[in-house]
């Protein structure tokens, strides 16, 4: 009677340690992806915040200012528009065209 009893015992103490541990790797998978999670939110709310600094900066007058000047070379009413004459020379001389035989036996060699 006592030996079944005991093997009752140690029966019932190893499904109650199985199931132990296997709520303690629960816990930890939980608490790992909870991190991973955190970790994730933090990053995207920094990306956030960046994003939307440079969208006040897109919207500001001094963006489309710049923009204006540096892509569509406008200037404003009391400026002017100064080019320098080297700069068209040299890049005149530079881009001289070739002779079309030239350009064919690049082609077909």
């Amino acid at each position: 009677m006592k030996k079944i009893a005991l093997v009752i015992f140690i029966i019932f103490l190893i499904v109650l340690s199985r199931n132990a541990f296997i709520s303690i790797r629960d816990k930890l998978k939980t608490t790992t992806t909870t991190q991973d999670l955190k970790q994730n939110l933090e990053e995207e709310e920094t990306k956030n915040r960046f994003l939307k600094q440079k969208l006040s900066y897109v919207k500001s007058s001094e963006f489309v200012e710049e923009q204006a000047r540096e892509k569509l070379g406008m200037v404003k009413s009391d400026e002017y528009t100064v080019v320098s004459a080297s700069k068209t020379l040299s890049n005149k001389t530079a881009e001289a065209p070739k002779p079309n035989w030239k350009k064919w036996i690049e082609m077909i060699f």
